[in-house]
């Protein structure tokens, strides 16, 4: 997966891309918080990892710049630190931190938390896909609702589909049959017979399919 990571110490990003690249990930770095702001905004990546103390925009701020924005996926926050006061973690969690790694970090460690965070994400993608397939049953349904007017009948969807489809193929026959009486009656007219008695037929069919709410 991309990965963004944040840290305004050369060698110890190059450490740490080089870490990500051997473990497969392809990593996006950033020497300060406000390029790993913009590559953020642009979607570059979902799982970032962010050095608190950093130039332009520190770590603490950037989380919380990300946290407000109203970004299109979620992203996942490890925040790096060299202090391990239990108030500087508080405050980086607080901050929309989703984890943190105090340095000098263990890789098995970092690997063992961006795992974390990738099952993190899957359950985020799973829940969208979710919700989005519920929310597009639930237009089908609204459109059934209107298209037939008889929801508050149906118990449930094979119960819909089976009432419609024996509904749609009624009126359609009624729709042909009637369709083939007009037909005979234009021949009729054609060939000077007797129209009455068939434009008899063709309004008691009328009735009988209820066209005007048939139009409707």
């Amino acid at each position: 997966m991309n990965i963004l990571i944040a840290e305004d110490d050369f060698v110890a990003r190059r450490i740490l891309q080089k870490m990500l690249e051997t473990l497969g990930h392809q990593v996006i770095a950033c020497e300060n918080g406000l390029k790993a702001w913009e590559a953020i905004r642009n979607n570059a990546a979902r799982l970032a990892i962010l050095d608190w103390m950093m130039p332009v925009i520190d770590g603490l701020t950037l989380c919380r710049k990300i946290r407000e924005e109203k970004l299109p996926e979620y992203v996942y926050i490890i925040l790096l630190t060299s202090n391990d006061q239990k108030s500087d973690i508080v405050e980086g969690l607080n901050a929309g931190a989703d984890d943190y790694m105090t340095k000098p970090y263990d890789p098995f460690e970092l690997k063992a938390r961006i795992r974390s965070g990738q099952r993190v994400l899957k359950l985020e993608d799973d829940l969208k896909t979710t919700t989005s397939q519920l929310l597009h049953s639930e237009k089908l349904a609204a459109l059934g609702t209107l298209a037939a007017g008889i929801a508050h009948e149906i118990n449930t969807p094979m119960q819909y589909l089976q009432y419609n489809t024996l509904f749609l193929q009624e009126s359609f026959e009624g729709i042909v049959t009637l369709l083939k009486a007009y037909g005979g009656l234009e021949r009729r007219v054609a060939g000077g017979g007797a129209v009455r008695p068939l434009l008899q037929e063709i309004r008691e069919l009328e009735d009988r399919i209820d066209l005007p709410y048939l139009l409707q």
